[in-house]
């Protein structure tokens, strides 16, 4: 158990983002693409994705999304939460980070370093980003966005246990977490973030790196 634990309750998150982004390569973001979503939800109308369960057959590296796509699925998400519409499809993201982000060939998911870099270079549909990864800054700074992608260990005490990324859309009441958990519904609102870690996982979730975005009016 110590062993399992060392990393959540003694590392920094600074470094343990640090060394996550080396594995991935840390390479530089170029022009989004204009191809479009060519896969079987074209024509429909974009919706935020809540379960990743289904995505099991759609491969991301050499891992699925269903596996290891949270951060995209993050991503995308709150960009589709701010613009009303995707600035960039799901499928072209999943390329875009297959590129410069996963890590370990998507076997452990992206970077949420990576995530940064994609907003400081592209800033699609006009969004925004700032990131702290300072965990005692995340309820002061979580207020000061409407939307916030937000990576956590799933047991603060196990790091065996994963890291998760989601997205959280801020309304009256609080924080709604998307894609939080495998039962394909929103969670939330919640008040503050200490709420939303103390109400899932046995109350053991404990925060690496949180997003703030805004849209420019």
């Amino acid at each position: 158990m110590l062993l399992r634990g060392f990393i959540p309750r003694l590392v920094p998150n600074r470094l343990v983002l640090f060394f996550y982004d080396l594995l991935a390569g840390h390479r530089r973001f170029g022009t989004i693409g204009a191809e479009q979503d060519a896969g079987p939800d074209r024509g429909t109308v974009p919706r935020m994705i809540e379960d990743q369960r289904a995505r099991a057959s759609e491969p991301f590296g050499r891992s699925t999304v269903a596996y290891a796509g949270c951060e995209v699925i993050a991503l995308y998400n709150a960009m589709l939460y701010l613009c009303g519409r995707e600035p960039v499809p799901f499928r072209e993201l999943i390329r875009i980070f297959e590129k410069r982000g996963m890590v370990r060939h998507g076997l452990w998911g992206t970077s949420p370093l990576a995530l940064m870099r994609f907003f400081d270079v592209c800033a699609p549909g006009g969004i925004r980003a700032a990131a702290t990864a300072d965990r005692k800054r995340f309820e002061e700074f979580a207020r000061t966005y409407p939307c916030l992608i937000y990576s956590f260990y799933n047991d603060g005490r196990d790091i065996f246990r994963g890291v998760h990324t989601v997205c959280l859309t801020a309304g009256e009441g609080g924080f709604t977490a998307h894609n939080l958990t495998e039962d394909g519904r929103t969670h939330g609102p919640y008040p503050t973030l200490e709420a939303l870690c103390a109400d899932h996982q046995g109350g053991r979730m404990k925060g690496l790196y949180l997003l703030g975005l805004r849209k420019d009016p």
